[in-house]
C-alpha cells in the first residue's frame, strides 16, 4: 500500500550504485512503500538508475527525485531532502541500511499513536570471522537506535532544528541528543533494519574510517569522550611500543635509538 511519506537516500555517487537500486527495490517492494523517494547525491553529477527501477517506480505510481551537489555531507543531504519534500512524514535510509518489508507500515502504524518519531533500529550482521571481530570490537550486537530508519514528522524539525551540515560525521548524534534536550517522546521501530556492509570490510579501511570520520566530528561536543578514548589509547600504545623498543624490534641492540 503506498502511503504519503518521503523516503530521503543521501548518496555518494562514487559509491556503489548497484547497491541503490538494490535498495529501491527493497523500498518497492515492502508491504508499504512511500509515495515520494528523494535522492541527494554528491560526488559525480550523472546518477542511472536502472530501467527496472524506473519501470517498478512507474507502475506503483512513486515519485523519484533527484538533488545533486559535487561536495555535500549526510546531513546537508538530509537537509535538502527535508526541505525540497512534498509531505510532512519523513523517513531516512542509507545506501547500506537494508529495511524489513514491515518497516514501512509499523512506523507509519506506530506514529499514529500520538507520537512525533518512530526511531530506527538496526542490527549490525556479521557473517565472517573478521566482521565478528570487528561488530565486538565496535558497535556489538544489540540494536541500535539509527537515524537510518526513522520516520518522523516534520513539525520536530521547528522544535529542534536541522542537521549539522559542515561535518562528514556525528551529526546524527547531536540531532539525536537534541531531540532528548527538547524531551520529544519517541518509539523504536518494532522491525530493525540489516547492516551488512561489515562483511565487505577489513581492518585497514575500518580504521581507515574511523581516522576520517572522528576527524571531521572534532568541532561536535556530545562525541569528547570518545575522542579521549581514542587519544588515551594512542599514547597508551606509543608509550609501549618505546619501553619495549628494544626488546621487540631491536632484539636488545644497545646501539638502537628509541
Amino acid at each position: 500500500m503506498k502511503s504519503k511519506i518521503t523516503t530521503i537516500i543521501p548518496f555518494l555517487n562514487k559509491s556503489n550504485t548497484e547497491q541503490l537500486n538494490y535498495l529501491i527495490i527493497k523500498i518497492l517492494k515492502g508491504k508499504n512503500f512511500p509515495d515520494e523517494i528523494f535522492i541527494a547525491h554528491s560526488g559525480y553529477a550523472r546518477l542511472n538508475l536502472s530501467s527496472f527501477v524506473k519501470k517498478l517506480a512507474l507502475k506503483k505510481k512513486v515519485i523519484i527525485k533527484k538533488f545533486y551537489k559535487k561536495k555535500m555531507y549526510p546531513g546537508e543531504a538530509r537537509n535538502v531532502g527535508i526541505k525540497m519534500s512534498k509531505n510532512n512524514i519523513l523517513g531516512f535510509l542509507d545506501l547500506n541500511t537494508i529495511p524489513n518489508s514491515n518497516w514501512l507500515r509499523e512506523g507509519m502504524g506506530q506514529l499514529k499513536n500520538n507520537t512525533l518519531i518512530c526511531w530506527g533500529q538496526t542490527y549490525y550482521s556479521a557473517e565472517t570471522y573478521q566482521a565478528k571481530i570487528i561488530r565486538a570490537s565496535t558497535v556489538g550486537s544489540h540494536l541500535h537506535r539509527t537515524i537510518p530508519g526513522t520516520i518522523f514528522n516534520r513539525k520536530i524539525i521547528n522544535k529542534c532544528g536541522k542537521f549539522i551540515e559542515n561535518v562528514r560525521a556525528g551529526e546524527d548524534g547531536d540531532w539525536i541528543q537534541r531531540i532528548n534536550l527538547h524531551q520529544i517522546k519517541g518509539q523504536a521501530n518494532n522491525c530493525t533494519l540489516v547492516y551488512a556492509s561489515l562483511n565487505k570490510v577489513d581492518y585497514t579501511s575500518i580504521l581507515k574510517k574511523w581516522f576520517l570520520y572522528y576527524s571531521h566530528s572534532k568541532k561536535l561536543s556530545h562525541l569528547m569522550f570518545q575522542r579521549n578514548i581514542y587519544f588515551l589509547f594512542f599514547i597508551i600504545t606509543t608509550v609501549l611500543i618505546s619501553y619495549n623498543w628494544n626488546g621487540v624490534v631491536a632484539g636488545w641492540d644497545t646501539e638502537s635509538s628509541q
